[in-house]
């Protein structure tokens, strides 16, 4: 069983839309526009994001493109209120996080998308990033399993490696073909990656190709 990613109405995580984007080795699509060069983003959890290990994860997602130590650096701000970001943009410069209800368990795990200006300025103003609340996800080191351990538990989601993968996006990265030799199933997957394996965390972590397709942007 695979995660697959695709594109419906912004960047999902999913289990049955799949993304064939080209890409070459070293440079992923754009995923949109990229941020306003005289932005500084904040990002923002909102009540319907637990505390605890559920912030923190979150937070070790987008630690791992900020430690590129590139232009772009995503700011922890304060918390805001909740709002169905779909619906309407988020404030100029936020970037907010939501726990909410996608489309139950089994389907899509995360979603993330933007605004951006299309006349009098030029790029992306804001983000988003959803997290289905209905999804079984892990949420530390070691928890995740992936349904054939024989203890009769099925796969869960690794949320760090999710909130890797939906940083990428927020920060204008696309996905990488899925025959891509860096997709290939194994520890160097890339996090940019349209598929992953549940109960993996390999994709928590950034390979060289994301790396440099970042910084390339930034």
């Amino acid at each position: 069983m695979t995660k697959r990613l695709g594109v419906v109405l912004g960047t999902i995580f999913a289990v049955l839309l799949t993304l064939a984007v080209p890409a070459n080795a070293n440079h992923l699509p754009d995923y949109g526009p990229r941020w306003v060069s005289t932005l500084s983003p904040t990002w923002h959890f909102t009540p319907s994001v637990p505390s605890g290990d559920w912030r923190n994860r979150i937070g070790d997602g987008v630690r791992q493109w900020n430690q590129l130590g590139e232009s772009l650096q995503y700011q922890a701000g304060s918390d805001m209120a909740d709002r169905d970001p779909r619906n309407s943009c988020s404030p100029v410069g936020t970037i907010t996080m939501h726990r909410f209800n996608i489309d139950g368990g089994g389907g899509t795990v995360g979603r993330s998308g933007y605004c951006e200006y299309l006349s009098g300025g030029t790029g992306r103003f804001s983000s988003w990033i959803i997290f289905d609340k209905s999804e079984e996800w892990c949420l530390g080191t070691g928890d995740c399993y992936d349904g054939f351990l024989g203890t009769g538990l099925g796969a869960n989601i690794d949320l760090w490696s999710v909130a890797s993968h939906e940083w990428g996006h927020v920060g204008a990265l696309g996905h990488y073909a899925a025959n891509d030799g860096v997709c290939a199933d194994n520890d160097a997957q890339a996090t940019m990656c349209p598929k992953f394996t549940p109960g993996s965390e390999r994709l928590r972590t950034l390979e060289p190709h994301d790396i440099d397709s970042f910084r390339l942007r930034y």
